[in-house]
This record gives C-alpha cells, structure tokens and sequence, in this order.
C-alpha cells in the first residue's frame, strides 16, 4: 500500500535547535569574554551616569512634577507597548522578540542625557545646580549648537528614577508581556527575576560611586562622565565584534533583516509616542523633547546584562546581538531627531539669553559706550540717569 509522506512545517517563532559546547575550553572563554563585555558595558555606563546627575532629584520633581511622572509613565508604559506591536507586526523569531521587549522595558539610557544637552556644555542648569562662573566671551547657551534643545535637568532627573522604578517596573512589564504570540514559552520559562534583582543592583551600585565622586569634585565627575562613555561604546562594538566573528556552536548570531526593521523603528515609535503623550499633558516645548528623548532611549546594558544571566548558547548570542545593534541604532536615530528638530522646529531664543547675550559681547566697548554717553550728558548741563531712573550723587562723574 502507497505510505503517505507528510510535511513537517515549523513557525517562524520555533527557535532552531539550541547548540551547547559550554564545556569546551573555546566556549568557555568565550563565554566570560562576553559576560566581562556586557557588564563592563553596563558598569562603565551607570558609572558615567551616576557622574553626570550635579541636581537635587527630588527638588526638581517638587518642581516639575507633571513632566516626570508624564516621562516615567511613558517610558515604562509606552515604549515596552511599541515594543511588542512592533515583534508582532515583523513577525520576528523568538529570540529577536525577546531581546527588543528586553531593551523596550529598560530605564532610560545616559545617552538621552547628550542629546537634551548642547554641544557647547552638556551641565545641567537649574535652581538647584549652583551657577557656573562664566568666562569673558562665552557664548549663551542659545547660541551655541544643541543636540535637541530639551531640558537637561529634568532628563537627569528622568533617567535616575527610572533606574529605581525599575526594580519594579521591569519583573511586571515582563510578566505581562514575554507570553505567546511574541515569544514561546522556552524564553518565557529561562527569564529569571532573581537576575533582574542582581542585575540591577550591580547597574544601580557604580552610578552611586559616580554620584559620590561628582558630589566631591565636579571636575572629577565631568572626566568621569567623559571617560565612562566613550569606554562604553567600546565595549559595546567589541560585543557585537564578538557576536559576529565567533559565534557559539557555529551558529549564526546575526540577527535577521526583520529584526532590524523592527529596532530601526522602536526608538522613533519610543520618540512619537512620548511627544504625544507630552503634548497631551501640555507641557512646554523643551519638556516635550525631554520626555520624547526620554522615551525612545533605552539602557541597552542591563537587557544585555540579564540576557547573559538567562539564557545560554545561540539563543543567547542572538538576544545579545539584537540587544547591541539596538544601543547602536539608537544613537543613530536620537542624531536623525536632532537634526530633524534643529531644522524644522527649532526653538525660540529666550528673552533673558537674549539680554545675557548683549551683556556679555564686548563689554569693555560697552562700557566706553556708556562713559561716553554720560560725559555728553555732563557737557549738556543734563542731569545723568542710571538704570532705572536714578540720579547719581554730584561728582560722580568727573
């Protein structure tokens, strides 16, 4: 009798079978090569973090206190939304979906902090910061270039909080969203909340320290803050280096041309949604890019950092894969909003910059400006007025 061949059929979601050489000497090294990338990644960011928050947290929410709960709900309820749309709509395999709803419910990343600030000097400036002196000849802020224009301060204050809510926020977000359709039940059963909590409190430790040293020397903190940085992006390349150059059990890390149309799009999704969200609570111009940027950039380090701790071999790679090419392609997509808000919306010049501005260009010609004036008036017999209206003593002006 004729025997009835079926075929078998698999979902794109079914993750190929999962190779493990961990008890090979290569394997093993590689494995702590990678752990030693992703955290040092992650400290040497918190670190820089830590380093550059020169405010008083909570003064600035008593202060602005709708625009910070407007960023946290944002970033916590929005951002891990467009994440999960976005693993649907492509139809990612499980693992991509994985690692994009990973970094879509992170705290906000340091990198925010650059682009609220401008380019001329990423400090903070508010009540509670004490003011800088000035040089002779420094430009106002408005003149000099700026990434997006937002607010600085509040950025920092947004992206500390965000730190804290999420040892909560996170273990939640996951519970609610790492189910079918996006991932199978395999991811869902390896996330282990107890690396969450560890991961965290390693993350939240170094940007501590780096508070401490920029509460005792804000020269220090700014090196540190520099210094932090850049060695963070060179963590996180080398990552990917790795990734890709020596993938574990000959398999193949790089992460699929879906996936990567989908983390081109989360972070300008992250800055739509919080734009909307700002615009709905009426808050200003600044404000608005502030919980905008806030939303759409996310710390890369700890998704990485808790996909390391959870999962094991290819599965592994490619979560960390998708999870670094995001932290890259966020840093390219913040540059397109930038650029985009410099060209078509940029912001008004406000009216003290603008007084600062003429106080401060060429003060000794204003100041010749003035003698002048008031020995014209001398001459004329006319009595000399100063600033507001007063009249000066007799023999003031000689």
């Amino acid at each position: 009798p004729r025997r009835h061949v079926g075929t078998v059929t698999t979902s794109s979601r079914t993750p190929p079978p999962e190779k493990t050489d961990s008890n090979e000497p290569g394997a093993m090294v590689r494995e702590a090569v990678l752990t030693v990338l992703v955290y040092g990644y992650t400290i040497s960011v918190m670190l820089g973090l830590g380093a550059s928050v020169n405010v008083d947290v909570l003064a600035e929410v008593k202060r602005s206190p709708r625009a910070v709960i407007c960023g946290i709900c944002s970033q916590y309820g929005l951002m891990p939304l467009a994440g999960f749309v976005l693993a649907l709509l492509f139809d990612v395999g499980a693992s991509e979906a994985t690692g994009m709803l990973l970094v879509s419910m992170s705290p906000g990343g340091v990198t925010s902090t650059l682009f609220t600030s401008s380019s001329g000097a990423a400090r903070a400036v508010g009540p509670s910061c004490p003011p800088k002196t000035k040089r002779r000849g420094a430009r106002p802020f408005f003149q000099r270039r700026y990434w997006c224009g937002a607010n600085v301060t509040i950025s920092i204050v947004m992206t500390t909080l965000s730190t804290i809510v999420a040892f909560a926020a996170m273990p939640l977000l996951l519970f609610v969203y790492m189910r079918p359709p996006a991932v199978t039940h395999d991811e869902t059963s390896r996330i282990s909340y107890a690396a969450i909590f560890v991961t965290l409190v390693v993350a939240t430790t170094p940007a501590l320290l780096g508070w401490r040293i920029r509460a005792k020397s804000e020269a220090c903190g700014t090196r540190l803050e520099k210094v932090a940085t850049k060695v963070g992006v060179v963590l996180v390349v080398a990552a990917l280096v790795l990734l890709f150059a020596w993938p574990s059990g000959g398999g193949n890390a790089q992460p699929t041309a879906r996936a990567v149309a989908a983390l081109v799009l989360l972070s300008p999704c992250g800055f739509a949604f919080g734009w909307a969200a700002a615009t709905v609570a009426r808050l200003d111009a600044a404000l608005t890019r502030t919980v905008s940027i806030e939303t759409g950039i996310q710390q890369v380090g700890i998704a990485g950092a808790i996909a390391v701790n959870s999962f094991r071999g290819d599965q592994r790679d490619r979560i960390v894969a998708v999870i670094a090419v995001f932290g890259l392609l966020t840093f390219l997509s913040g540059l397109v909003f930038a650029a985009c808000l410099r060209t078509w919306a940029p912001l008004p010049a406000p009216a003290s910059a603008v007084d600062d501005a003429l106080k401060d260009d060429d003060d000794d010609d204003v100041v010749v400006v003035k003698v002048e004036e008031a020995s014209s008036q001398a001459d004329d017999g006319g009595d000399l007025e100063l600033a507001g209206g007063a009249t000066p003593p007799k023999g003031v002006i000689g």
